[in-house]
C-alpha cells in the first residue's frame, strides 16, 4: 500500500494538473486537487513553484473533514 501511495505522489510531482479538482475545497484558481490511491485520498495544493501535500486520508471519512486541511 505504501508503495502505491508513493507512486501516486511521484505522478503528482510530474504533472500536478493530471488529477481533478477537490470539490470540497473549490476555488476559482483550482489550486486544491485530490488524487485517489486505492481507498485513500491524497489532497494537495498547487502553490507555484511547489506542490504541498495537505493530507492523506481514508476515503470513508466525511467530506466536511477535508475543509480542516485548508488551514
Amino acid at each position: 500500500m505504501g508503495d502505491a501511495i508513493f507512486k501516486v505522489i511521484d505522478r503528482i510531482a510530474v504533472n500536478p494538473f493530471a488529477f481533478k479538482e477537490c470539490e470540497e475545497l473549490a476555488t476559482k484558481t483550482k489550486i486544491y486537487r485530490k488524487a485517489t490511491c486505492l481507498s485513500w485520498l491524497i489532497i494537495y495544493k498547487i502553490a507555484a513553484p511547489e506542490i504541498i501535500i495537505l493530507g492523506i486520508i481514508h476515503s470513508s471519512r466525511k467530506p466536511a473533514n477535508l475543509k480542516a486541511l485548508k488551514k
